[in-house]
């Protein structure tokens, strides 16, 4: 998957992957699984807090959302901003949204 800023994430680069949370992207390569399209390319994801564990999430995956770490500067920005973000209201009621989901 491409990055917000619509080029490919990098060896070396800590992103957020989905709920997994941080995850630094120790290779980019072609797998050779069971079930896996030899082909494509796949991002290796080593999630931050678990030395053993790996991700195989295809670079060109649209499902799960994947995007870089913010630095500590970014993040003191964005909470410096909150106060000044419009909230979002939803106007529907409880069912309507219940409804919309089933859709």
């Amino acid at each position: 998957m491409k990055g917000e800023s619509g080029k490919m994430f990098e060896i070396g680069e800590y992103i957020v992957y989905g709920v997994k949370g941080v995850c630094r992207i120790e290779d980019i390569t072609h797998i050779d699984i069971s079930g896996a399209d030899k082909d494509r390319l796949y991002y290796v994801l080593a999630p931050v807090g678990d030395g053993s564990g790996r991700i195989y999430a295809p670079t060109d995956n649209q499902k799960i959302t994947m995007r870089k770490v913010i630095s500590r500067e970014e993040a003191d920005q964005l909470i410096e901003d909150m106060p000044k973000i419009e909230q979002l209201w939803c106007r529907m009621t409880g069912r309507e949204r219940r409804d919309t989901r089933r859709q």
